[in-house]
């Protein structure tokens, strides 16, 4: 590995390392435990903190193995049998890998904000567009509605990883798409987009903040879900040139 870094660095890239992911051996699984089998990856991982150290201006690098075992501490404390990792104590599922996702995007500093819409009804006005557009004000005016044309889109998590989201702060720290409307008159108000019914949302969670990169039913939830498959899609035809 430290031949590759002096090679990759050698010719002006910026190298990325990561720790090996999680061994589970603290875990109740059925799956026999092979003790001491993370304690020999958290020696690899010093291995690799050891090749960063040496290439410091040029190497960053990624934790997986110590956060992942933080996770596990915290939450077998709770239940005996949760497990971070896939229940072979070794290959995460899907829930892992988002976990895995998140420690990697946070380390690369990727912004936390898909969009932030703001509005005031009081002042009629917008009074936050981040990563947006707002625009027709002048239907905003009467308070019925507006345009917003978003520089990015949320990210899909399909249930399979929904686990993830009760053991690290992804919503709050990497997929946040705000829609925010303060001094509305109280009550309960629906949310159209293109005219279709997405939500329904009292004013006062409204002026506190709603989170859309969770709501299925917008047009860039599904405009989202299409890039998702066709990232699949590509995924899946390097596996088969790879193997074919």
């Amino acid at each position: 590995m430290g031949k590759l870094v002096e090679r990759v660095t050698g010719d002006g890239a910026r190298a990325i390392l990561i720790t090996p992911s999680l061994y589970d051996q603290t875990g109740r699984q059925k799956q026999a435990c092979c003790s001491g089998v993370n304690d020999a990856l958290k020696a690899c991982a010093d291995g690799v903190r050891q090749i960063a150290k040496r290439h410091a201006d040029a190497v960053d690098v990624v934790e997986f193995n110590a956060p992942m075992a933080a996770i596990n501490a915290e939450w077998q404390a709770k239940d005996p049998a949760f497990t971070v990792v896939g229940k072979d104590r070794v290959h995460p599922g899907a829930a892992g890998h988002l976990v895995m996702a998140y420690l990697f995007l946070k380390a690369q500093g990727v912004p936390d904000t898909v969009a932030v819409m703001e509005l005031d009804a009081g002042m009629k006005g917008v009074v936050k567009q981040e990563n947006c557009t707002i625009t027709d004000t002048a239907i905003l005016a009467v308070c019925e509605g507006f345009a917003c044309l978003e520089r990015a889109l949320p990210f899909p998590i399909g249930q399979r990883e929904q686990p993830a989201l009760e053991l690290v702060p992804f919503l709050s720290e990497l997929n946040r798409e705000i829609l925010k409307v303060s001094h509305l008159e109280t009550g309960k108000y629906e949310l159209r987009i293109d005219g279709k019914p997405i939500l329904t949302a009292a004013s006062e969670a409204l002026a506190r903040g709603i989170n859309m990169a969770v709501e299925r039913d917008t047009p860039q939830y599904k405009q989202a879900l299409t890039v998702e498959e066709l990232v699949t899609k590509r995924h899946k035809l390097k596996e088969v040139i790879r193997h074919g």
